[in-house]
Order: C-alpha cells, then structure tokens, then sequence
C-alpha cells in the first residue's frame, strides 16, 4: 500500500560495519515541516543482486521503544529504487562522486 511517514526523530543505532550504511536526521524548517536529511554510504556498487530490508521501531505513549513497528523489504534493490524513493534517484545520480556513470544500474560505491 501507499504510506505517508511523519516522523518525529530519526535515531542511528549501533554502529556496524555494513555494505550500506544509512546516516539520517530531521532537520526542522518551519513550526510544521521537518526534512530528511543525511547521507548513504556504500560500500558496493548498488544492483539488483541487493535486496534492502527497513525496519524501523516506534516510541510508544510511555516513551518506550516497539520494535519492528514498520518492516519493509525491497528486492531488486537497483531497479526498485525509484518506485521507493522516486524524484530522490535524480538527485542522488547528481551528488555521486563519478559523474560520468551509466544513470541505470548499477549505482557506483
């Protein structure tokens, strides 16, 4: 189904050597707007062998964790990506630092 997120805070966990890592914060703009932002690092090039896994865990009304709240797996990883992330493709494709990669995939470390 189609979700919307409104998230409150974004929490990196323990650090662990992954292929991907994902490095997020919310970034106040306005009394009712919040953005993400943040980087992703890889580690490998990004293609369609890669299957991506988001878990995600809820504070409760007594300020304690659920974890497991919000579980969404991509396979396919490469290809999917813009049916996940949409319009965010383009502008990843512009920040990478070989400008002069196949747009498709893979994506480059």
């Amino acid at each position: 189904g189609e979700y919307k997120v409104y998230p409150r805070a974004v929490i990196q966990c323990k650090q662990k050597q992954h292929l991907f890592e994902f490095n997020f914060y919310l970034n106040r703009i306005s009394s009712n707007t919040s953005e993400v932002k943040g980087n992703i690092t890889c580690m490998k090039p990004l293609d369609d062998s890669d299957n991506i896994v988001i878990i995600s865990a809820v504070k409760d009304s007594i300020g304690g964790w659920k974890d497991n709240a919000f579980i969404y797996k991509i396979s396919k990883a490469c290809s999917t990506f813009e049916k996940v992330f949409g319009n965010l493709r383009t502008t990843l494709n512009l920040t990478t630092k070989n400008n002069n990669f196949n747009r498709n995939c893979p994506y480059p470390a």
